[in-house]
């Protein structure tokens, strides 16, 4: 549903990351000793395009409610900015500077988005332009640390 939204065809490498970031970050803590206000906060264009999503995520809930069907739908724009950042080409050391999560945290929350990214292009039905977006987004995340990973 959310891959098919035209609202995402026209959103650049960086922010299509960090709006795939935002479904996949379920499970991701920040640190208890830094404060929550994140150095790194998603750009106008992504929070819009949650916020859209968010909408058409409550009218799913509502429906699955409405037939009895109990599957997670998690959408969460706390880390999307600093998917944003390292998508924009922000450095390991950059980010783990100003960063609220454990550097272990941080590396799944990239990988995890690396590998959604890297899936857009296969599916079948996706517009070719969200593909080679998701593609261009994959690549330029996937750069050390993260690429030393197994993914």
């Amino acid at each position: 549903m959310v891959l098919r939204n035209k609202i995402l065809l026209d959103l650049k490498p960086a922010q299509l990351a960090a709006v795939c970031a935002s479904l996949v970050s379920e499970g991701i803590k920040v640190r208890l000793w830094k404060n929550n206000s994140y150095i790194y906060e998603p750009s106008t264009t992504v929070i819009n395009v949650i916020n859209v999503l968010d909408e058409h995520r409550s009218s799913f809930l509502e429906l699955q409610e409405k037939h009895g069907v109990e599957i997670p739908c998690c959408l969460d724009s706390q880390f999307s900015g600093m998917v944003e950042a390292w998508a924009s080409g922000l450095t390991w050391r950059e980010m783990m500077m100003d960063c609220a999560l454990d550097d272990g945290d941080l590396a799944r929350l990239l990988r995890r988005t690396i590998d959604l990214l890297a899936q857009i292009p296969k599916l079948p039905d996706v517009d070719q332009r969200l593909q080679k977006n998701a593609v261009d987004a994959s690549n330029v995340m996937d750069r050390p640390p993260i690429s030393e990973l197994a993914g």
